[in-house]
């Protein structure tokens, strides 16, 4: 079994992957290696039927204001759509919160930002 950065799981059944990226995805093209890691969380985390595809997502240090957030589908051969997306961060914000005093409340603010709905 693959082994993603973060699961997020609800009922004891994994419902989001998250995978950590450490450059701006936006800044250039995203290579075939990052697509391919990214499908292989998807289909490995993939519930049985009639349960929805587990959404996987890279997060990237990026200017969440400027940078839009990117949504793909995996179409696997006899499986239904696997949403893929890549979320910018704001990596500087997320570190001064967790190190700041009181700061775990806006870094817990931070971080369901990050496993919003998709």
């Amino acid at each position: 079994m693959p082994r993603p950065d973060l699961t997020v799981s609800r009922g004891g059944r994994v419902v989001m992957v998250l995978d950590t990226k450490y450059r701006d995805l936006a800044a250039k093209e995203i290579g075939d290696g990052i697509l391919y890691q990214l499908s292989i969380y998807g289909v490995a985390f993939c519930p049985a039927e009639p349960a929805p595809p587990v959404p996987v997502v890279a997060l990237y240090p990026g200017d969440a204001s400027r940078a839009e957030e990117t949504a793909v589908e995996l179409c696997a051969p006899g499986r239904r759509p696997i949403p893929i997306y890549l979320r910018p961060v704001e990596w500087v914000e997320a570190s001064r919160a967790v190190r700041s005093a009181g700061g775990r409340s806006r870094a817990v603010a931070l971080a369901e930002g990050w496993i919003r709905a998709t």
